[in-house]
């Protein structure tokens, strides 16, 4: 053992801890290397490691991909699989299995049929074919007592379940992952230990966060909802909870698309008291949106921000107030998003709303460095005559990357003369489609180094991104907030 390789002279409690770490299959690569095959080969290295393996049923019960040991010849698992679940011994099961055809859904069926007091994960995908009501039954409908970890996805829509998800008795359930396939919260009251919900199905976010009311989780920490613009049940069949305060301290990622019930979905989101540091990723549709959906906005917004001020300071903005739209959003630091599209346009509502959440917050603009801006060109009076967005502009003095459009450069432009205070004061590189724009871009640039501001590189680019030239540029003396 002297000259042996340091791995083989660990101990044998850190190799099984090494091991562990790979027969995992929530690991990227389980499609092309599966942590079943990882674990045979561990327990074909050396005696030591043998041993430690096939005295592990743990390690075995982890790995149960049954896309890898089903036999589709003869309509059941292989020698490989049996000898797999022979080795779990009754240790916990992690399950995971795509769907194609119906031989296979028979194969599922049983083995969790068999083995559902057992069952801590399970991650099922049915593809090109629909679930059967029976089987449905006998898979989902049976408590499941040892099941924390749930996912499902469907590749069509299915229809609302009629009968009680486990039976309402999964109290170890700590995660729910859904895509095309319904499932009524409000049916698993009882699973408070919950940390993670994720339903991309057709069911509507308001109904999906209006669960959260009825029955405390004081350790979720995670809520994700694309409702893929469902309609709510009628108002008679529909009953809401009232809105109350309600803490969810341990809350730190929200992530809605809020088509239909605006107003009440932004109401809740009033009276959730997330963790200090939650980072809300929020996205309204056009339908129904009123006056009033403004004013609870003016709660909302400030609020998150507020989440968002807590965290590290971003360095990437986009701010986008285009074509019926709002967004603003961070592609690094994910700290908060928004984006809504406006069915009248970007009205003086809508503008005199939007800059005012973000100016008084303490969100730290003063640390963009890369920032995406975008306005429409029928907006600029209105933005221009907005103190808030002023605020907002002449906060961002770090700016050194800026990717805009023609229109912007003409608000920005605008701004300086009326302020006589050039923006983005540290700006050395421009992206932008600017081709043919040649006296749009030379305005630019002079207006700057006529304030005293190195006027900033140009990329020139086509609609598709590439760039056909640089301007260069004239460094003169710099200082903050220069004016004209």
């Amino acid at each position: 053992m002297a000259n042996s390789p340091p791995i083989h002279r660990l101990h044998s409690d850190i190799l099984w801890r090494f091991f562990s770490l790979n027969a995992d299959m929530e690991l990227g690569d389980e499609d092309s290397k599966p942590a079943m095959f990882t674990l045979r080969t561990i327990s074909q290295v050396c005696p030591l490691w043998r041993g430690i393996a096939m005295n592990s049923p743990s390690l075995w019960g982890r790995v149960i991909n049954i896309d890898v040991v089903f036999k589709r010849r003869a309509t059941s698992l292989t020698k490989w699989g049996n000898e797999i679940l022979r080795r779990s011994g009754d240790s916990d099961l992690y399950i995971r299995a795509t769907i194609d055809v119906g031989i296979k859904e028979d194969v599922v069926e049983s083995l969790l049929r068999q083995n559902r007091h057992r069952i801590r994960s399970l991650d099922l995908e049915f593809q090109e074919r629909p679930i059967s009501g029976e089987k449905l039954q006998g898979i989902f409908g049976v408590p499941a007592v040892a099941l924390e970890n749930f996912r499902i996805h469907c590749d069509g829509y299915e229809k609302e379940s009629k009968f009680v998800l486990f039976q309402n008795n999964a109290p170890s359930l700590r995660r729910v992952s859904t895509t095309n396939f319904m499932v009524d919260l409000k049916k698993l009251l009882g699973v408070s230990n919950l940390r993670y919900i994720q339903s991309s199905s057709p069911i509507p976010t308001v109904e999906l966060l209006s669960s959260l009311f009825l029955a405390p989780f004081p350790f979720l920490e995670c809520v994700v909802c694309d409702d893929f613009g469902a309609r709510p049940k009628d108002a008679e069949e529909a009953v809401l909870p009232s809105p109350h305060p309600i803490s969810l301290p341990c809350l730190r990622r929200i992530e809605l698309v809020v088509t239909y019930e605006v107003n009440n979905t932004l109401t809740m989101l009033t009276h959730i008291t997330p963790n200090e540091r939650c980072a809300l990723n929020l996205s309204v549709e056009e339908y129904f949106v009123d006056n009033s959906t403004f004013a609870i906005l003016r709660e909302v917004l400030p609020k998150y921000l507020r989440c968002a001020a807590q965290m590290s300071p971003a360095t990437d903005l986009c701010l986008i107030m285009h074509q019926n739209r709002f967004m603003f959003c961070q592609y690094r630091g994910r700290s908060f998003s928004f984006h809504m599209q406006l069915p009248d346009g970007l009205h003086d509502r809508a503008i005199s709303t939007f800059p005012s959440c973000f100016a008084h917050t303490t969100f730290r603009f003063d640390s963009i460095e890369e920032l995406v801006l975008r306005v429409e060109g029928d907006d600029v009076d209105f933005l221009l005559a907005n103190e808030s967005m002023e605020k907002l502009v002449l906060g961002l003095v770090s700016v050194k990357f800026l990717e805009t459009d023609s229109e912007t450069l003409v608000y920005l432009n605008r701004f300086l003369l009326k302020t006589g205070i050039v923006p983005f004061p540290s700006l050395r590189t421009v992206k932008s489609p600017l081709e043919d724009a040649d006296q749009l871009i030379q305005d630019f640039r002079d207006a700057r180094a006529a304030a005293g501001v190195a006027a900033p590189y140009i990329d020139v680019q086509d609609i598709k991104g590439f760039r056909l030239y640089r301007i260069g540029s004239q460094t003169r003396g710099t200082r903050t907030h220069p004016r004209v």
